[in-house]
């Protein structure tokens, strides 16, 4: 047994006695996903194992799970990392916010509740995720047992986001521009350019202009912002998906 693994074994049995003698205060049982990005309709996951790995090709809905995951505490939010652009935007179905919906143990109930987070509209914010009230189509415990109406955590007709630290770790052998400017980059603040996102936002606004124009060469603020502009061939695009998995 190497080091690491001994290491791993040590953790989990340390936390797997946590969990028998009760410690699981605000501790996330499952996560499941009604409409969520790329991932499968009604998928869940369940967090029966103290720790628990996502395995699996890319664009299988790993990092998409963990976004999610990220934004589910009070005061999160999904947005900081998955929010739409003018290049990239997020599409939502008629009636059907992008949603998720996730258990977690409020000891003041001594029960599993569950807590909804949709992405909605709010003037000012593009990208504005909420706890809604549970609904029946969504397969959520509308009533509330007996004697728990008014327990801490609960709010008229939902359970509040469970109030947690969040710890989120991304490492990568080979970063894009996109992941050196978002995750290690500087901003610049100014009255219109107030977060990262609202930079890349306005970067999307002028490549989506140039693409849909169809400008092969295109300068802003005298940098090559566009050096070519046309479909893959055949062979490309198999050697990226190759590559891509």
């Amino acid at each position: 047994m190497t080091s690491i693994e001994h290491d791993i074994r040590t953790l989990v049995t340390a936390l797997q006695k946590k969990i028998a003698k009760g410690h699981r205060d605000k501790y996330i049982t499952h996560i499941r996903f009604p409409r969520f990005k790329n991932i499968a309709p009604d998928a869940r996951i369940e967090f029966q194992f103290p720790v628990t790995a996502f395995v699996g090709s890319n664009g299988s809905g790993k990092t998409s799970a963990l976004h999610a995951l990220y934004g589910a505490p009070y005061g999160k939010s999904t947005s900081d990392f998955w929010f739409a652009t003018d290049a990239d935007p997020i599409e939502e179905g008629s009636g059907e916010p992008t949603r998720f919906i996730y258990g977690h143990w409020l000891q003041a109930a001594g029960m599993v509740v569950e807590t909804r987070k949709a992405r909605v509209s709010k003037s000012g914010d593009p990208d504005y995720w909420e706890p809604t009230k549970a609904v029946e189509v969504d397969n959520m415990e509308t009533s509330v047992p007996k004697g728990r109406e008014t327990v801490p955590g609960r709010s008229k007709d939902r359970w509040n986001p469970v109030a947690r630290q969040v710890l989120y770790l991304n490492f990568r052998s080979e970063l894009s521009a996109f992941d050196k400017y978002f995750f290690f980059g500087q901003l610049v603040r100014t009255p219109r350019l107030r977060t990262k996102q609202d930079r890349m936002r306005l970067g999307a606004t002028r490549l989506k202009v140039a693409l849909d124009d169809g400008k092969k060469d295109h300068t802003l603020f005298g940098k090559k912002a566009v050096i070519a502009n046309r479909n893959l061939t055949n062979d490309e695009l198999k050697s990226v998906c190759d590559i891509l998995g």
